[in-house]
Formats: structure tokens, C-alpha cells, sequence
């Protein structure tokens, strides 16, 4: 068996279901986002035995990352500015 890119790293488990939210379909796509988010989120902390609400702490805090990483790398904040508004329904979804 082999690892790409594996990382010696060791942390909260719930760090890693963000990438999961949002590369099935877009959730920010639906007309009721925030109820597509809550119920992914309730599925996925479920499936992997986690604490929904770290689930869901982690993907703002992943989300917001990720908008500021664009901050720094694009020329347009169109980007950034709709990624910031993504990371403000993650915070109502989790209830932050």
C-alpha cells in the first residue's frame, strides 16, 4: 500500500471532513444552502463516529482559511468575497 502525500501529523479528526462537505456536489448551489450544510454535516459527523458540532467548527474555520489563502493569491476579490459569504452560512449552520 502506498501514501501520497502523506502527512506524519497527528489532530482533532474532525479537521479532515471539510474537503468531504463540498466536493460531491456544491452546497452553496442549493437554494437552501444552510439546510443542505446542516444536513451533510449531521451525515458525515455520523458516518465517521465524530462530534457534529467540531464537524462543523472546522469547516468555517477550514472555509475561512481558504478564503484568506485567496485573499493573497488572486488578483479579484470576487472570489474571496464569495468565499467569505460560504463561510458565514457554515457559521449559522454550526450556530457560531
Amino acid at each position: 500500500m502506498a501514501a501520497i502525500d502523506a502527512k506524519p501529523m497527528t489532530g482533532d479528526p474532525a479537521f479532515e471532513a471539510w474537503p468531504l462537505l463540498e466536493q460531491v456536489d456544491d452546497p452553496f448551489g442549493h437554494s437552501d444552502a444552510q439546510r443542505v450544510l446542516s444536513h451533510r454535516t449531521a451525515l458525515l459527523a455520523d458516518a465517521l463516529g465524530e462530534d457534529v458540532g467540531r464537524v462543523r467548527a472546522w469547516a468555517v474555520a477550514r472555509h475561512v482559511e481558504y478564503a484568506l489563502w485567496t485573499v493573497d493569491e488572486d488578483d479579484d476579490l470576487a472570489d474571496s468575497i464569495t468565499l467569505l459569504h460560504q463561510a458565514r452560512t457554515l457559521a449559522r449552520v454550526a450556530g457560531l
